[in-house]
Formats: C-alpha cells, sequence, structure tokens
C-alpha cells in the first residue's frame, strides 16, 4: 500500500511540475519542447547563471554540508556550526528545514490510518509545490532570491520523504490501520452490541414469560436461553483490525498529550522570563 502511496504522490508532483512548466510556456510565448524545464532543471540553470560556482564551492566540507541537505538529512551540531560561520543565509534556511522537519515528526505519529498518512504527506508536497511554483513564476522576485527559496523548499521536502520513509522503516505505518480495517472494527463493534443486546432482550422476555404458567412454552424459553451473541464486545474488542485501531488511537493521544504538556512548558518558560525582565 506504501508504494502506491508513493507512486500516487509523485504522480501529483509531477502534475504540479507540469503545471508550472506550462506556466512557463504562457509568460515566456515559447511553447516549444525546450522551453519548459522542471524545477530541479530550473535550480541548476539558475545556479549556473548566478555564478554560484564560487569561492565557497571549493569548500569540500561546505560541499559535503549542502548535499546533505539537498538529500533531507540532518546535519551534525557541528555540521551546523560550520554553516553557520561560512555561509550564514543556508544556515537559517537549515535552521527552517529543521523546524519543517520536527513539526512534520509530530504530526506524523499522531497519524491514525494509513491513508491518513498519505494525505498527510500529499498536503505537505502540495504546500511546498505550490510555492515553489509561485516563487519561480514571479516576474518581481529577483533571480538569486528566486533560487535561495526554490532550493529551501527543495531541502524542506527531501527532509520530509526522508522522514517519512523512516516512519516507514521503522514499522510504525505497517501497524496502523487501514481506513478499510477501522471501519471494519467500528461494524464489528456495533454489531456486537446490538447482538447482545438483542440476547440480554430475549432473556428478559423468556423471563417474563417463565411468570406466566398459562403461558409457559418450556421449549420455546430453553431454547431462548442457549441463545448466544455471534460475537460478543470483547471478541469485537480483540479482532485484529481492532487492536490496530486501538493501538494507533492510544498513540495518537500520547503525541498529543506530549505536544500539549510541551507547549505548556514553553508557555511558563516565557512567562517567566517576561516576569523577570
Amino acid at each position: 500500500m506504501y508504494i502506491t502511496a508513493l507512486s500516487s504522490v509523485n504522480n501529483y508532483v509531477k502534475s504540479i511540475d507540469m503545471q508550472n512548466k506550462w506556466q512557463q510556456k504562457k509568460q515566456s510565448g515559447d511553447f516549444s519542447a525546450g522551453s519548459i524545464k522542471s524545477v530541479n532543471e530550473w535550480v541548476e540553470e539558475q545556479k549556473s547563471k548566478l555564478n554560484n560556482s564560487d569561492d565557497k564551492n571549493n569548500d569540500k566540507v561546505l560541499t559535503g554540508i549542502r548535499s546533505k541537505l539537498t538529500c533531507g538529512s540532518r546535519l551534525t551540531p557541528s555540521e551546523m556550526s560550520y554553516l553557520q560561520r561560512k555561509d550564514p543565509i543556508a544556515y537559517a534556511q537549515a535552521l527552517d528545514v529543521e523546524a519543517e522537519r520536527a513539526a512534520y515528526i509530530r504530526e506524523l505519529k499522531k497519524c491514525r490510518t494509513k491513508e491518513e498518512v498519505q494525505r498527510f504527506r500529499m498536503s505537505h508536497a502540495a504546500k511546498a509545490l505550490t510555492t515553489v511554483n509561485n516563487v519561480m513564476n514571479d516576474p518581481h522576485i529577483p533571480q538569486e532570491k528566486k533560487l535561495s527559496a526554490v532550493m529551501s523548499e527543495q531541502q524542506k521536502m527531501s527532509a520530509i520523504e526522508k522522514e517519512t520513509a523512516d516512519f516507514v522503516k521503522s514499522g510504525d505505518y505497517a501497524a496502523l490501520p487501514t481506513e478499510r480495517e477501522k471501519l471494519k472494527a467500528e461494524k464489528d463493534m456495533e454489531k456486537a452490541k446490538s447482538e447482545e443486546k438483542r440476547c440480554k432482550d430475549a432473556d428478559r422476555k423468556a423471563k417474563e414469560q417463565e411468570n406466566k404458567p398459562a403461558a409457559k412454552d418450556e421449549k420455546s424459553t430453553a431454547k431462548r436461553h442457549e441463545e448466544k451473541p455471534k460475537m460478543t464486545k470483547e471478541q469485537a474488542e480483540n479482532t485484529p483490525e481492532a487492536r490496530k485501531v486501538r493501538r494507533a488511537k492510544a498513540k495518537a493521544a500520547y503525541e498529543e498529550s506530549r505536544d500539549k504538556y510541551a507547549q505548556e512548558l514553553i508557555s511558563a518558560h516565557s512567562e517567566s522570563r517576561s516576569k523577570k525582565a
């Protein structure tokens, strides 16, 4: 299922990229095949135009750090410190990427179904690609700033893709139910409750009948007493689907409580600093 989701997201990315190419065509008035470029092609072209092969690119350490950012990998504290000294602009972008990564991970862990993960990932891809599209096609933004903004969004997308892949590898994704499984668990529980109610009602009626000697039908009464629900609530709660749903719900609740606690600590710290000031 994850492969299917990955394909759908990739297809979406391609569709946004095609929309961007069409915008380029309309703006330039050149509708030839060679006149349109993908985001990656555009970035490489802008790097070349802006003579980005300056002294910084002769720094192998800095080049390696930039490669890690492009791939969505985390930087070590020493790499962040080095980037801060050598390229403050890239350092600021790296901080933005890490903030985006942290927020994404927090929300990713709150997802309760596989489809919810896919939709969440898709919404982030859409947001980033829309930003890229708007920046690339805005004639009022200088090319150097365009390049910086687009590269920043690319780095965020790469970080999100890496975190999603890590989430899948960890087994957390596999542990989530699908929405079909969630629906089945809910239907099983409704059916079990209905069955138990039906049996209790039958038992109550049988007991009432026992208290009416004139209308007593021993055979019918015995049959009613033998009636049992086809699925009890306990059985419904312990189906594979129900266990998946329960674990996902508990995990999401735990992550939400952690977020709330963290926010309370931050607020308390801020208030404390304000009072001291």
